[in-house]
């Protein structure tokens, strides 16, 4: 469910890494900061019908001396007597975004699976801990590449000038295939729209992540903090809904 959300379900962008408009990619880091010590927290649909919650825990830090982002990130799903546990941890630079590190935990009845990402300048060193074995390898980074996990941030913190969609590159430490994978993404800017979800009615902007097969739809309100207000596949299948926030 997190792949595709995190998502969950998504991109934290480095315009050569420093927030500068780029005019190739119409695109543009401006804020806000995200607020230190934020949680929000989500309801999780599944054909419209309530299976968990998802929870989002923003702190500012020191990671290799550079200003970041921790990003916890907590879901917790049911599917009839068996109950599913999925954890990340990531951190990006405060300034651009950049993915510095990630962490997954996943935990379906009595099976795990984790995933460790360590990005360099040039490419990301992947680990994944499996019960049928450990997988690692070693894959490229270029521009305009994102965790897997940061994606549902990336659209607070980010303008689209004009129409076209943006070429990214979204890393999935979890794959498939094992070992993880890089899978071309685009990120199109769809309009202003109005979303009610249980925390109230909002103004927001709408945009649409598309990775390797996937599609999502995610609301993010226009003022304030930007917060990530719903999320939606393309099938319908899975949303999310903001129900509450603090501070």
């Amino acid at each position: 469910m997190k792949q595709i959300l995190l998502f969950l379900i998504l991109l934290t962008l480095v315009l050569g890494g420093c927030g500068r408009v780029s005019p190739v990619s119409g695109m543009q880091v401006t804020g806000p900061v995200l607020p230190d010590g934020e949680i929000t927290e989500y309801a999780i649909l599944n054909a419209g019908h309530q299976s968990g919650v998802f929870s989002m825990t923003v702190q500012h830090v020191a990671f290799r001396d550079v200003p970041s982002y921790r990003l916890d990130l907590v879901a917790t799903t049911r599917n009839g007597a068996v109950e599913t546990s999925d954890s990340s941890l990531v951190f990006v630079t405060r300034d651009g975004m950049v993915p510095l590190t990630s962490f997954r935990f996943i935990r379906t009845g009595g099976a795990i699976m984790t995933t460790a990402a360590n990005y360099a300048d040039s490419s990301v060193a992947i680990s994944v801990y499996a019960p049928d074995g450990e997988q690692q390898q070693l894959l490229p980074l270029g521009p305009r590449t994102y965790d897997a996990d940061q994606l549902t941030v990336l659209g607070r913190v980010i303008q689209i000038q004009g129409r076209q969609p943006i070429e990214i590159r979204i890393i999935n430490p979890m794959g498939p295939p094992p070992g993880g994978a890089v899978l071309a993404g685009r990120l199109s800017f769809i309009g202003d729209e109005a979303a009610r979800v249980p925390a109230g009615k909002f103004n927001c902007v709408r945009l649409l992540f598309e990775f390797g097969p996937q599609k999502v739809t995610v609301w993010y309100e226009k003022t304030g903090a930007h917060r990530m207000v719903r999320y939606l596949t393309e099938d319908g299948e899975l949303e999310m809904q903001l129900v509450a926030s603090r501070p």
